[in-house]
């Protein structure tokens, strides 16, 4: 999947990439974030993971429109869990389940690099 593929290259990128990259990043996020495919949006959530960690500037502007999306995928999805039968006894298997072991980190560490980030020193008022 490109999406993975992108994730690793956040790591040992140049200026020239991260400008190339930069334009396209957040759409393809949302895009696969939005998928219909468990997988895929399992991949795109490690994708936004590893770009908070590594590329926050082209992230953290988005982050409205991403972490509801993420939050999204959280929860329980009855319609991921089925019913398996296993000799006498009947199983419940949730396929959503690797998908939202996924989920936590995103806005962690969002929140983590936001409270990092330096911030320029704001004036006191004066009554």
């Amino acid at each position: 999947m490109t999406i993975q593929a992108i994730r690793f290259t956040f790591a040992d990128s140049d200026d020239a990439f991260d400008e190339a990259l930069k334009p396209i990043l957040v759409k393809m996020l949302t895009t696969m974030l939005n998928d219909p495919n468990i997988e895929n949006r399992r991949l795109a959530l490690g994708t936004l993971n590893a770009a908070i960690n590594h590329k926050s500037d082209s992230v953290l502007p988005h982050l409205a429109n991403l972490i509801p999306l993420v939050l999204k995928d959280s929860k329980i999805d009855l319609d991921l869990i089925r019913e398996v039968q296993m000799g006498p006894f009947k199983h419940k298997v949730d396929d959503g389940l690797e998908l939202r072991k996924v989920t936590p980190p995103s806005p962690f560490a969002s929140y983590h690099k936001l409270t990092l980030t330096p911030r320029a020193p704001t004036k006191p008022s004066t009554p």
